[in-house]
């Protein structure tokens, strides 16, 4: 057991594997891992569905083998679908260590996830203030991108389905509106060329 220094911060990392016929079982340990964790609380709804993406990756995986045109594409998409999933939860894991620092690392490894010891200041991080004195608004931050793309924002109460909140150029929007103490992701990415580039934070609303 570690802990960080005065200029640092706990980080969870996923470090998934290179090689697709290993991350299937990659995702699998970090769900059930998840699953009924007192320390990362996630819907039973929200792990069955990611079981069941996770098994049209599997089946996707397994169609490599006959070599038919267009099922790399499909694996790959199957995979970016997961590994989404795998970020959702590790959001959790993240704002769950935040809250308790003292046992932050125990948090994060208890999904099986990575930890790292990153600089104390976050500015290139997505990330939220919800000390902003108004009941149910937060504001979300993210790092500057070029100014050819937008800031794309997206929230969601299940980790599945996920609404619109909008797109600016300036990486910062206030979210307002909210149901007080419910907890929340929200996700943060590019536009264009935000498929791959969602970064996820989980917050509880003020």
């Amino acid at each position: 057991m570690f802990l960080p220094t005065v200029t640092q911060v706990i980080r969870a990392t996923l470090n998934e594997p290179i090689s697709y016929k290993e991350k299937g079982n990659f995702a699998l340990g970090i769900i059930n891992a998840c699953s009924g964790n007192p320390l990362i609380v996630i819907l039973p709804a929200t792990i069955l569905t990611y079981l069941a993406d996770l098994a049209l990756f599997n089946t996707a995986q397994a169609n490599m083998a006959t070599g038919t045109h267009g099922n790399k594409e499909l694996r790959d998409n199957a995979w970016i679908v997961v590994q989404h999933h795998l970020k959702v939860l590790m959001a959790v894991a993240q704002a769950n260590s935040d809250e308790n620092t003292l046992n932050g690392i125990t948090i994060i490894q208890s999904g099986l996830f990575k930890v790292k010891m990153v600089p104390g200041k976050q500015d290139k991080v997505f990330r939220a203030k919800v000390n902003t004195g108004i009941s149910g608004t937060i504001i979300l931050l993210a790092p500057q991108i070029a100014k050819t793309s937008l800031h794309v924002w997206e929230q969601s109460l299940d980790g599945i389905n996920w609404t619109p909140i909008d797109k600016t150029r300036k990486g910062t929007i206030t979210v307002a509106g909210l149901k007080p103490v419910s907890k929340m992701w929200f996700r943060h990415g590019t536009d264009p060329a935000n498929v791959l580039g969602w970064d996820y934070i989980y917050v509880t609303i003020p």
